[in-house]
């Protein structure tokens, strides 16, 4: 043994199977009725919204994540009607994993889900579809601009019409 200690990993207490096997078997008469693998999908579940908790709040607000995305739409929420919106909607995917890099680094510590090379690909995929969708959405305006009578055909026949107009 060296004189260096090893960095102390966030304490996992479903790391260890038999406690797991444990929490499942009180699930398991706790809640006898349903069906044999319902309760081992929930105790996934909790342990994932934990190490999901762990990646995005680290002690923090548990919701922070989520206040912070809002506070982001909330500036935002005009254009998800516009062709742009999809393009908007991948931007704020992408800030919400830049969001995350820059709470795991400030709070000097890795990710249990997903490490920052794969928060770092995502942020650079959700870069490049965004460059593809804001193609996409200029092509729609274009189309828009130059072909007015299109959107007019796709309009519903009905809108704007009364009982005495012709038909």
């Amino acid at each position: 043994m060296g004189d260096t200690q090893e960095q102390a990993k966030p304490y996992d207490p479903y790391s260890n199977q038999a406690f797991a096997d444990l929490i499942t078997q009180a699930l398991d008469r706790y809640a006898p009725h349903g069906h044999p693998d319902f309760n081992d999908i929930v105790l996934g579940i909790v342990k994932l919204h934990s190490d999901k908790n762990y990646d995005y709040a680290r002690g923090g607000d548990p919701l922070g994540n989520f206040k912070r995305s809002a506070d982001i739409l909330g500036k935002y929420w005009h254009v998800f009607a516009t062709p742009e919106g999809p393009a908007v909607l991948a931007i704020l995917y992408a800030m919400k994993q830049i969001d995350n890099v820059l709470w795991s680094l400030s709070q000097g510590g890795e990710n249990v889900c997903e490490g920052l090379d794969g928060k770092l690909k995502d942020i650079a995929v959700y870069a490049l579809l965004t460059l593809i969708m804001v193609k996409e959405a200029q092509q729609v305006r274009k189309e828009i601009a130059e072909f007015p009578y299109i959107v007019m055909a796709n309009a519903d026949p009905s809108e704007g019409k009364n009982d005495t107009d012709p038909v």
